[in-house]
């Protein structure tokens, strides 16, 4: 027995309006959105990394640093 997902995807192949999966595409990307999940690429996933490792050498500026700076 197929799951939901399953009959989802095959009822979303099947549709050939542009307008219609731009709708759907919408529509996940703003459920993402309220979740708050955040999908990242992998030159994404290694900046972040990288600003991690920076951090944790105590590399960075604080708020109070970059205002005093203007």
């Amino acid at each position: 027995m197929a799951t939901l997902k399953e009959n989802l995807i095959k009822e979303i192949l099947e549709i050939n309006d542009s307008r219609v999966l731009e709708s759907i595409r919408n529509l996940i990307h703003s459920i993402e959105e309220e979740s708050g999940v955040f999908r990242t690429n992998n030159e994404q996933k290694d900046a972040f990394k990288e600003a991690k490792t920076e951090y944790e050498k105590g590399n960075f500026h604080t708020k109070d640093d970059l205002f005093n700076e203007f």
